[in-house]
């Protein structure tokens, strides 16, 4: 058999899991509790709010992931122009 699939690194307590499972399922629910009491304008404000931060988050690894993108794209370049990728013709 394979390795086995750990959600957190080498964690081996399978409570690990099902405990951040458990969490967000929690959140979830919470928010949609939360979000059929309150008024509408709230609700997509901080449904806004969420989004964006998220945009943020990924601009951020966008520029942390930089140097790595470009060295993968500069070896995939440097592949194609050679023989190494043969042509479907």
């Amino acid at each position: 058999m394979g390795q086995p699939f750990y959600c957190f690194g080498d964690i081996k307590s399978p409570d690990a899991c099902s405990a951040s499972y458990f969490t967000l399922v929690r959140a979830t629910s919470t928010q949609v509790v939360i979000g059929a009491a309150a008024n509408l304008g709230l609700v997509i404000e901080f449904s806004d709010t969420a989004i964006f931060s998220m945009g943020v988050v990924n601009i951020v690894e966008l520029y942390v992931l930089l140097p790595v993108v470009k060295r993968e794209l500069e070896t995939y370049m440097s592949r194609s122009k050679s023989t190494q990728f043969q042509s479907a013709n």
